[in-house]
């Protein structure tokens, strides 16, 4: 994979950061590093070269996703520590999340 190596460190920060999120979500060690080098590998072909804004409005939204998924209406306080967030914000969130998802 000559575009991982060329790229450095960054490309391997990233493609740990994936497989590590894919593991969270249940994926297996084996499918969550395949899935990583493959978006990796797909991402470096797309945007090799260039430089890219990457929003924290977008992190923000997959963040709240997460948050709204593993609440369950008692874990507030857990997941304002995991997620580093008042434990109100987490609640907004979920109250956001249930307005527009309708569930929960």
């Amino acid at each position: 994979m000559t575009t991982k190596q060329s790229s450095g460190l960054c490309v391997a920060d990233l493609e740990a950061t994936v497989a590590s999120e894919f593991r969270e979500a249940g994926f297996s060690i084996e499918a969550s590093v395949a899935i990583a080098e493959l978006s990796v590998c797909a991402l470096c072909s797309v945007l090799g070269g260039s430089q890219v804004y990457w929003p924290k409005t977008m992190l923000n939204r997959y963040r709240d996703r997460r948050i709204y998924q593993l609440a369950n209406g008692h874990n507030s306080a857990e997941l304002a520590q995991q997620f580093d967030l008042a434990k109100s914000r987490i609640e907004q969130i979920v109250r956001d999340g249930r307005q527009k998802r309708g569930r929960l």
